[in-house]
């Protein structure tokens, strides 16, 4: 097992090496810090005897603080140096572990990269739903996703809330929710009649 200070030294010099790094290279220091970050939480024991996995331990996290002062990361950039770092560390995390163990430590198994993909893969159907410039949805799945997201977004209007608005605005949203009526009887009709 590497020493608790040598941990602590590559963490230092990962995160000065970031600091001053051209924009490419950033992300390689970041997963280095954060490898370190990993490898140090060996190191430090929950009240139970285990390593302190989750980070959480006030030696631990005090040991950080610690580096993270020795690394000369200013006050300024600081929230924003722990949230990459905490991103790559997830991601360390459960590429280190197995699933029983993350799922013994209350952790998720999809990492933050993976959670990243799947809401830009979930933007993605939002932005092919209302962003296709006008282009007819013709595939049931496609349908049935537009339907959804449709009835979503109203199940979130607030009616106290529309029936505070102004005059104006009141008759211009029963105006936008009367044309919303018949466009979904339209649709209702060519899916036929339903099945008793």
């Amino acid at each position: 097992m590497v020493s608790l200070n040598d941990i602590q030294l590559a963490a230092i010099d990962s995160l000065r090496n970031y600091r001053t790094a051209p924009e490419g290279e950033k992300t390689t220091n970041l997963r280095a810090v954060a490898n370190s970050f990993v490898d140090a939480r060996e190191h430090f024991f929950t009240p139970q005897g285990e390593p302190d996995w989750l980070g959480r331990t006030h030696a631990y996290r005090s040991w950080v603080r610690e580096t993270m002062s020795q690394a000369s990361v200013q006050a300024s950039e600081l929230a924003t140096v722990q949230a990459a770092i905490r991103y790559h560390v997830g991601n360390i995390v459960r590429e280190r572990m197995d699933p029983d163990t993350l799922q013994g430590l209350g952790l998720r198994a999809s990492s933050p990269k993976q959670r990243s993909v799947e809401k830009r893969g979930r933007h993605s159907e939002v932005l092919t739903i209302f962003g296709s410039g006008g282009q007819a949805i013709t595939s049931g799945e496609e349908i049935l996703l537009a339907v959804g997201m449709m009835d979503a977004a109203l199940a979130r209007v607030s009616l106290d809330s529309v029936a505070g608005l102004d005059a104006k605005t009141r008759k211009a949203v029963r105006e936008a929710v009367e044309a919303l009526e018949e466009r979904l009887h339209t649709l209702g009709a060519a899916a036929g009649p339903r099945r008793k």
